[in-house]
């Protein structure tokens, strides 16, 4: 709905009650805009995705997803990507509502978004009870992206392709960069670690990237500050407006103190020393 204002008419067509007044509304849809996906875990640190998965490789289910019209029927086939809508931040959908290709025909049905896909797939259709409590496909018939693709719709695909699609669909970018949320802690026995400085690095590449913030939070000469990572400049301003370099944080912490830097999602970070 372009026009989330609109979702109004729900409250007294859908729910049985009134319309909420246009001040609640207004609070309403500036919670919805607030409203954000979790990072794909298939996805690499760097927002890039790994060279294989479950049997496949996301790069080739890519290419295959954007260029192989396998999808459809004899008289009229396309690619995935001319419904479900791929580019770098999802999400999988080109949210058109359709009749075509809806398999019983008997309602029109939006194209569902891709880019939490990976979070639907440990439906049981066999299990009384299951974890994950919806299955793929409008009725939720296909517990798993196999045998959604086993469907003759797809009957255009090879079975080494569809298992390279599926590895590209589990890794579909949801709009929330991978590196937001992750937390390195780096004290004087681990900072200097290979893991400890590549997890580092790739912190600070995805901030200049602008793919998230990058915080510290931790003491310096044993007292407690905060971080905020300027990728313009390649350096950290305090909570008390001094600037460091990764060096001299690197050699406060081999001093013993204790930093812990973590991304988080693009416009939020501060370098306050609170939570």
């Amino acid at each position: 709905m372009a026009d989330f204002a609109a979702f109004n008419v729900a409250f007294n067509e859908l729910m049985g009650g009134a319309e909420i007044s246009d001040a609640d509304m207004d609070l309403y849809t500036n919670f919805a805009n607030s409203i954000l996906f979790l990072p794909n875990p298939n996805e690499n640190l760097d927002r890039t995705m790994p060279t294989s998965l479950n049997g496949g490789n996301p790069a080739t289910g890519q290419t295959d997803f954007l260029t192989i019209d396998g999808t459809g029927t004899a008289s009229m086939k396309g690619t995935c990507n001319q419904c479900h809508t791929s580019n770098n931040f999802g999400p999988g959908s080109n949210r058109v509502i359709q009749t075509a290709g809806v398999p019983d025909g008997s309602q029109p049905l939006k194209v569902p978004e891709l880019r939490n896909v990976y979070q639907k797939l440990l439906f049981n259709t066999s299990a009384a009870t299951t974890i994950d409590g919806f299955g793929l496909g409008h009725d939720g018939s296909f517990p798993g992206l196999a045998a959604f693709l086993a469907s003759a719709l797809f009957s255009g695909y090879t079975a080494a392709q569809k298992t390279d699609i599926i590895a590209y669909s589990v890794c579909f970018d949801t709009g929330t960069a991978p590196a937001v949320g992750y937390t390195i802690t780096l004290a004087a026995g681990t900072v200097a670690n290979s893991g400890s400085q590549t997890a580092w690095t790739t912190l600070q590449s995805q901030a200049s990237a602008g793919n998230i913030d990058l915080i510290g939070r931790g003491t310096i000469n044993g007292q407690l500050h905060g971080l905020l990572y300027q990728p313009a400049s390649n350096n950290y301003i305090s909570d008390a407006g001094v600037v460091y370099t990764q060096a001299q944080l690197q050699a406060y912490i081999n001093a013993g103190d204790t930093l812990s830097f973590m991304g988080v999602y693009p416009g939020t970070g501060s370098a306050s020393s609170q939570p």
